[in-house]
């Protein structure tokens, strides 16, 4: 029996009274693989695009196809998030002790610390804190995100996440649904 995901390890007793198809993203064992659509806005800035772009965030669309795969076969897990033809990847791991409802998800140098708070039919990610190669950010370089995760009513994970930095505004903002297309073993 493969370990609990870090989102199920970081809300304890709570994941279980989620909904089943936001629990199925958080708890599908080794390599799962989701499929969706997604309609995504960049930010208006001149800096926007090119800081996007180091992450690998996705471009602007109405409607772009939407692959994640998950490696859950260790204590961490990694994500590959693929928009169209453009990927990025995320580590994921409990942050803090189990059932204290807090991740921190890893892109490049950037680590986010943030807070699980159930919320209706899912999960609101507050973002509480971030460092930068081990460093802590100063506020004022510290990105802004508005992320929930949640389930609709055909019982379909979605999503719909805003990122932003300080005196930029917004990077991107994208929001959609994924449904699991195969479990990918271990």
């Amino acid at each position: 029996m493969s370990e609990p995901g870090a989102y199920a390890r970081a809300l304890g007793p709570r994941f279980d009274a989620l909904p089943a198809g936001w629990r199925a993203l958080h708890s599908a064992p080794g390599r799962p693989v989701f499929s969706g659509n997604a309609a995504v806005t960049r930010g208006k800035h001149p800096l926007s695009g090119p800081v996007s772009d180091l992450f690998g965030f996705p471009l602007s669309s109405e409607s772009v196809a939407v692959r994640l795969e998950i490696d859950r076969s260790g204590p961490c897990e990694y994500w590959v998030r693929t928009f169209g033809s453009r990927s990025y990847r995320s580590r994921i791991r409990l942050q803090g002790a189990p059932g204290e409802g807090r991740v921190a998800e890893k892109m490049g140098a950037i680590e986010a610390q943030m807070r699980l708070m159930q919320e209706g039919n899912g999960v609101e990610l507050a973002l509480e804190s971030a460092r930068m190669a081990g460093l802590p950010l100063p506020v004022w370089l510290t990105p802004v995100s508005r992320a929930r995760e949640y389930q609709d009513e055909k019982g379909r994970f979605c999503f719909d996440v805003d990122i932003g930095l300080p005196g930029i505004g917004r990077l991107v903002h994208y929001q959609g649904w994924l449904s699991q297309v195969s479990e990918g073993g271990k």
